[in-house]
């Protein structure tokens, strides 16, 4: 099996309060901080048969929530969800932290389809996802550190400083996304110009 990889937007759109729904941009093909590009073709197939949304990509814990909707555009330049959030606790919580823009970021689990390194702005970046292999969507999570680590994740830890459970959690997650960046760049260095790729764990 292969190994899924996770990477991070924070783009929030609409928030309709009536449904607990509200709409992302969940990927696009811009060049990420961990330089790869996610092509914007998805295989749902499997994914609409249990459209759930996490928090922090933990496959233990119960879903916040449910992606509503997944789209992308014509030019296949980026992916919108909608997450209609759960009526639980933190699925609550969750809510009004994205609706009062104190998180903003989400994040796609995904299965990486065809990969090959392109040339971009003079660097070498890798490509995940073509046409004939497209990626496989796993899951969409809601997360607090997206691309600028700093600015959300203080936001949200100022907001959730009441609650001891989730703030828990989300330091577990920052420290598992420290260790992986670690092993990423550890990777990175030993990695051969024509080395099989290989997927970590990001953000």
């Amino acid at each position: 099996m292969p190994t899924a990889a996770y990477r991070t937007i924070a783009q929030r759109l609409d928030v309709d309060e009536n449904t607990r729904t509200i709409r992302f941009v969940a990927s696009t093909n811009d060049v990420d901080r961990w330089q790869s590009i996610i092509r914007q073709h998805w295989n749902t197939s499997n994914f609409d048969n249990n459209p759930v949304a996490l928090f922090g990509h933990q496959h233990d814990m119960p879903a916040i929530g449910r992606v509503a909707d997944w789209s992308t555009d014509g030019e296949l330049t980026r992916s919108e969800a909608d997450i209609e959030f759960a009526e639980t606790d933190l699925g609550e919580e969750l809510f009004k932290l994205y609706s009062t823009g104190m998180m903003r970021a989400v994040s796609v689990g995904f299965y990486p389809g065809a990969w090959e390194m392109v040339e971009r702005s003079g660097q070498m970046v890798e490509t995940m996802g073509s046409l004939e292999e497209p990626n496989e969507l796993l899951e969409l999570s809601c997360v607090t550190v997206p691309g600028n680590q700093n600015a959300v994740s203080l936001a949200a830890a100022r907001a959730l400083s009441s609650s001891e459970p989730l703030m828990q959690l989300i330091k577990e997650i920052r420290q598992e996304q420290l260790r992986q960046a670690a092993l990423l760049d550890e990777f990175t260095k030993q990695r051969g110009a024509n080395a099989a790729p290989v997927y970590l764990l990001g953000e």
